[in-house]
């Protein structure tokens, strides 16, 4: 295909001959180009064809982003608005397209794009120029909102949106992918945030090296700001009304969740709970369940330091206090008077 596109871009051929040459399978880059396309939509691979080869034969110069949005090339019509002028450039050239009929044209093909860096388990902290002009391409045709792409036949096994993927095995690089304009406030297919999701992934990585869950970590506050400066929401909920802090503190990632409170995640909203529950009330509530009353009462006693309100009732009238098991309200109380007091 190659030679073909340069021939286009040169003007040696017609559109017409170009048309002609990336449809026919007696060529080497139609086949080539029929090869990629069954890949990439397996479903219809003849109707792709026709699309991709209508473009290529297009000059590059006459492609306009309403040529890409009538082909299918954007995920949802939005994406194609706010595009920058490097953005959409790269998307209407002959290597933009190539790169979403790798990578963008099938749902789940994003994660190929990180295969080779895991094999290689090591992960500059820029991705190389090629696989930042991939990334850049996934999301200004917006595949990076992609989150319900299944892994397998079983329900509810999907493969992590992209971002979320990044943050798991290639770290240095969601940086460059936040800056792309990837949204920072991306769920899962069950709706985790991906504040939670990335700061986990974090914790994770660092007690494999041995330090302690429970010890906030520098690499920690960098990715809390990282997210923070581009516009993550740190008290998020999830699906289920649970907020970042409150999903880290349940699976034990208790310096990720303090982090969180410490760049300014709120102990005393009660957003997207119905009944008007805030962190505190979450918290009290989970010490009550064996499984994760130590982490559930140990943020609890931790937001206390960041303004964590015990007293604030719920829409029923039920504080956060009142939640507690009678074993850990008095301390609780003790140290909420020993804080009002001015004590440490």
């Amino acid at each position: 295909m190659d030679d073909v596109l340069t021939a286009q871009r040169e003007g040696r051929g017609s559109s017409q001959e170009i048309w002609e040459t990336l449809m026919s399978l007696s060529t080497v880059s139609g086949r080539e180009l029929r090869d990629s396309c069954l890949v990439a939509r397996p479903a219809d691979p003849e109707g792709l064809t026709f699309t991709m080869a209508t473009l290529f034969c297009t000059p590059e110069r006459r492609r306009t982003l309403a040529d890409l949005e009538r082909a299918g090339i954007f995920v949802g019509s939005s994406r194609r608005t706010p595009l920058a002028p490097e953005d959409a450039g790269l998307l209407t050239s002959d290597e933009g397209l190539r790169l979403w009929l790798r990578y963008a044209a099938s749902p789940s093909a994003y994660p190929s794009l990180f295969i080779d860096a895991i094999l290689g388990d090591t992960f500059p902290p820029e991705p190389s120029p090629s696989l930042m002009r991939a990334l850049r391409v996934l999301i200004a045709c917006g595949r990076d909102t992609t989150n319900d792409v299944p892994i397998s036949n079983v329900p509810g096994e999907c493969y992590l949106p992209l971002s979320h993927l990044c943050s798991h095995v290639a770290a240095p690089w969601l940086p460059s992918l936040l800056h792309l304009g990837a949204n920072p406030n991306q769920v899962t297919a069950s709706g985790v945030p991906l504040v939670a999701s990335a700061m986990a992934a974090q914790a994770d990585r660092l007690h494999t090296q041995g330090h302690d869950l429970l010890i906030a970590h520098d690499s920690l506050y960098r990715l809390g700001k990282t997210l923070c400066t581009h516009g993550a929401d740190l008290a998020m909920p999830s699906r289920k009304g649970s907020p970042p802090v409150m999903l880290l503190a349940l699976n034990g990632y208790c310096a990720a969740a303090e982090v969180l409170l410490a760049l300014g995640a709120s102990c005393n909203t009660a957003a997207g709970d119905p009944g008007g529950n805030t962190l505190m009330h979450q918290l009290a509530a989970a010490t009550r369940h064996k499984a994760c009353s130590f982490t559930a009462f140990f943020l609890f006693t931790l937001a206390l330091r960041y303004g964590g309100d015990p007293g604030q009732a719920n829409h029923a009238g039920v504080t956060a206090l009142s939640l507690l098991p009678d074993s850990l309200s008095h301390f609780a109380r003790l140290r909420t008077c020993l804080r009002s007091s001015g004590h440490p």
